[in-house]
């Protein structure tokens, strides 16, 4: 987008109200998951719905690859359970492959269902970024779990259960690529699971809305791969936009408990792949975060992407690229059925067909790509 300060100040500001009206519009979930995972937290117990193409509640000794499909902003699981599956089936892969799609309800879900008092849910923003679970009077709730001590405590469940595992691919969908591009920077689990279980973790970001940003730096609007500080005039008017889930501003308890220090020392060590459509490129869609802390980040996700990979480098040095890679997929919009489905995701889902990146060179990031052999085990 080039634009004066003053002109992008005046556009992010009309774009602000409608954008949140419209996320915040999303009407209750169609379908709840059947399955209950049950956490207990200080003695009082928790749960949270799921998909799961095997039971997360007795052994099997024959999964070595555990797949999560994270849904996104309409926290239909089961949609993204069912899209899922189908390239699991197409790769051959369920004969040793376990799938499952958490489910993070909000207030709106709890009432819609009638769900009992133990089912965590979350506001639309707290979920994607790992924050603590809600508690309002309507739908009390004892204790509180953040969304990303939900995902650390499936995960365990899962190599306990399956003892054989070896690969865990956590994807990520719009605001699933979201919940995913945090996580991957936040959590702990990584290397435990690495050191003591010998499993390979790979976080798939795909099509989010936003990023979190390390440094109070972001994109200079018409300057390819260069980032700064934003001026005095656009701070003023925009003085949330490293507010965390943007920025690292107000990072919630999770966040904490790891520490920013280690935040900036494993997140270059962790193995993502960022999976941008390439008509996902539409400035006015619908489901595109407006607010100012997105789009100092670009004015589509396609942009936000490759802005987000340029800056990582940027901040990290460019052996980040090692672990951290691209791929835009051609033909692929807003869709998280076509992601899925692409022989350039499929590839690091299931390892299977090969290995496409799509056409990196129209978009300058050919070269910081890692080497052939990505998918080899630490």
């Amino acid at each position: 987008m080039n634009c004066s300060p003053c002109s992008c100040i005046l556009f992010f500001t009309l774009l602000l109200v409608p954008a949140i009206s419209a996320l915040a519009q999303r009407p209750p979930v169609k379908v709840v998951a059947p399955d209950r995972m049950y956490f207990d937290v200080g003695g009082e117990v928790l749960s949270l719905p799921y998909y799961s193409s095997r039971p997360l509640t007795q052994p099997d000794a024959s999964v070595t690859r555990l797949v999560i499909s994270q849904h996104g902003a309409s926290r239909n699981a089961d949609a993204y359970f069912e899209r899922m599956m189908k390239p699991a089936a197409q790769a051959s892969a369920l004969d040793y492959t376990v799938v499952v799609a958490p489910q993070f309800l909000e207030a709106k879900d709890i009432q819609e269902w009638n769900l009992d008092p133990d089912v965590l849910y979350f506001t639309s923003d707290a979920w994607k970024g790992g924050a603590q679970s809600s508690d309002d009077p309507e739908h009390s709730r004892v204790v509180r779990l953040s969304a990303f001590d939900v995902m650390d405590r499936l995960l365990l469940r899962c190599v306990h259960l399956f003892p054989n595992l070896e690969t865990i691919v956590l994807a990520g969908h719009s605001a699933g690529g979201q919940y995913m591009n945090r996580y991957s920077a936040a959590n702990t689990l990584d290397l435990t699971l690495q050191q003591r279980f010998g499993i390979d973790i790979l976080y798939i970001v795909a099509n989010p809305s936003s990023y979190v940003y390390f440094t109070e730096e972001r994109p200079i609007p018409g300057r390819h791969h260069e980032y700064a500080v934003p001026d005095e005039t656009v701070l003023k008017n925009n003085p949330a936009y490293n507010v965390y889930k943007y920025g690292l501003d107000e990072i919630p308890l999770y966040w904490q408990r790891t520490g920013v220090d280690r935040v900036m020392k494993q997140f270059p060590h962790r193995r993502v792949v960022y999976l941008l459509g390439e008509e996902d490129n539409d400035p006015n869609h619908g489901s595109l975060d407006k607010r100012s802390g997105s789009m100092m980040q670009g004015n589509t996700r396609l942009h936000r992407g490759i802005n987000y990979f340029g800056y990582i480098g940027h901040v990290f040095g460019e052996d980040i690229y090692k672990n951290h890679r691209i791929a835009i997929l051609p033909g692929v919009g807003h869709s998280s059925g076509d992601v899925f489905a692409s022989p350039g995701t499929m590839y690091y889902l299931f390892e299977y067909g090969q290995r496409t990146d799509g056409p990196l060179e129209n978009y300058d990031v050919r070269n910081l790509n890692p080497r052939p052999g990505f998918l080899a085990k630490p």
